[in-house]
């Protein structure tokens, strides 16, 4: 906060309490848009070095960060928007309030967002002022045909800005006069360009093919022909979006500013603010107790350093003391130092790689105890499937967890009892079996005699 209210004082010239009343506008303004601390102080810097002073910095500041927030360019664009347009149509006495809120009024009526108008008017400002075209009808114009080809307001921008340099050549006036199309008013003055291009519009079907062709290649070019003839498309339709965004434009009022009490009531903008007074909080008692100590702090750290660095630039004395300390340091660390370190890494590495056997090692005990758990899960469940009376005594048991853990326990006993006499009868069965020479088939056991195998 310090250094960005610092930048700003010197382009402002203000110090003392006028940089602070300053700081806390810009603090109010970022709770006002719902922007943080650190863009509304760049927005503010870009419009102190355009030579405005502190009230109408702020003035413009809080409308450009109002587009911002409604168009969603960032600051900066915001800024440079706004400013190309007030800049270029400040002759009429429009002011950036006017502009904010004829771009929303338009935007809210018909299909084209307040980016698009603020590119568009950016681009082709400074021409179509000079070409005696108004604020309200380049924002027409440029909502007409952008509605019409969806090009956005950049490329929309540019060709106008080419289309009213060309209209205003006399070479083209005197084409379209000759043509039949009105460019002067009854004193002999040249009509503003869109007057032109709405005469030229009302004409246009009358003319051949190629005279069409011919004469929107020397207004538009190649490149702006499309944008060219939706313009003049739009111009001769009784549904003219231009005209309807013209009057949309004139009576604009506060939309913006409406909008913006509206968004300011959301949870977005209320943690917003909570956000920017608790930096602006922070920043105060920064201020006030942390600052001047800080600094003092700091300023004794580097005159320490910067004394340390004059002691060895010395050539005698104290210089070659603390030099040959230094070197002599250097020395150990890369002699004896150097070995050391080496021990003490591979004491390490050893270490780890034993840690790495142990953890492994108890890793797979885990695994192999899991399986041990699964196993009797499974000998559980098939006694349980299987034995519909062992069944009945759990539920005859329900609530009484101890009572039903015995006995399942003892069904896994008698179940091993069961399997070891089975196991006892099959160990004394195949001895015999054996010495009789008993042979195990696919189809159970066969017992061969002599000639079996012979001729």
């Amino acid at each position: 906060v310090e250094k960005s209210l610092v930048e700003i004082s010197t382009v402002l010239n203000k110090t003392g309490s006028e940089l602070d009343k300053f700081g806390q506008d810009i603090f109010n303004v970022a709770k006002n848009t719902g922007k943080s601390f650190d863009e509304v102080a760049s927005g503010a810097l870009e419009l102190a070095r355009q030579g405005l002073d502190a009230e109408d910095t702020l003035i413009r500041l809080n409308d450009a960060l109002i587009l911002s927030r409604l168009s969603g360019l960032d600051a900066a664009q915001s800024v440079e928007g706004l400013t190309a347009a007030f800049n270029s149509f400040k002759k009429s006495g429009i002011t950036t309030a006017e502009i904010l809120n004829k771009v929303v009024a338009v935007s809210q009526k018909y299909a084209v967002s307040e980016k698009d108008i603020i590119e568009g008017v950016k681009r082709s400002a400074s021409v179509a002022q000079q070409a005696g075209v108004s604020f309200d009808e380049l924002a027409a114009v440029i909502t007409a045909v952008q509605q019409t080809t969806a090009r956005g307001g950049a490329v929309i921008g540019n060709s106008f800005k080419t289309i009213f340099a060309r209209i205003q050549r006399k070479d083209v006036l005197s084409d379209l006069q000759n043509m039949g199309v009105a460019v002067t008013d009854l004193q002999g003055n040249v009509l503003p360009a869109l007057r032109v291009l709405e005469n030229l519009a009302g004409k246009l079907n009358s003319f051949s093919q190629i005279e069409q062709a011919d004469i929107a290649e020397k207004l538009g070019g190649v490149f702006q022909l499309d944008k060219l003839l939706s313009a003049l498309k739009d111009l001769s339709s009784e549904a003219s979006v231009t005209k309807g965004a013209l009057k949309a434009a004139a009576e604009a009022g506060s939309s913006a500013y409406q909008k913006n009490i509206i968004l300011n009531q959301t949870l977005a903008s209320l943690l917003n603010k909570v956000a920017v007074s608790a930096e602006q909080l922070g920043a105060k008692l920064g201020e006030i107790g942390v600052t001047d100590s800080l600094k003092n702090v700091l300023g004794f750290f580097n005159n320490l350093l910067e004394g340390i660095q004059k002691v060895l630039g010395q050539e005698s004395g104290l210089g070659d003391l603390v030099r040959g300390l230094v070197k002599g340091i250097g020395n150990l660390l890369s002699g004896p130092g150097l070995a050391l370190f080496g021990a003490i890494i591979l004491k390490l590495s050893k270490d780890l790689v034993q840690f790495g056997f142990a953890s492994l090692k108890a890793f797979f005990g885990i695994g192999k105890a899991a399986k041990e758990v699964q196993n009797v899960e499974g000998a559980i469940s098939q006694i349980l499937a299987k034995n519909v009376n062992l069944q009945q005594q759990l539920f005859a048991l329900e609530g009484n967890r101890a009572a039903q853990l015995r006995l399942i326990t003892g069904a896994l006993v008698e179940q091993e009892a069961i399997l070891r006499k089975s196991a006892n009868i099959s160990s004394g069965l195949a001895k015999p079996l054996y010495n009789v020479g008993a042979k195990a088939t696919g189809s159970g056991l066969r017992v061969g005699n002599s000639a079996d195998g012979y001729m």
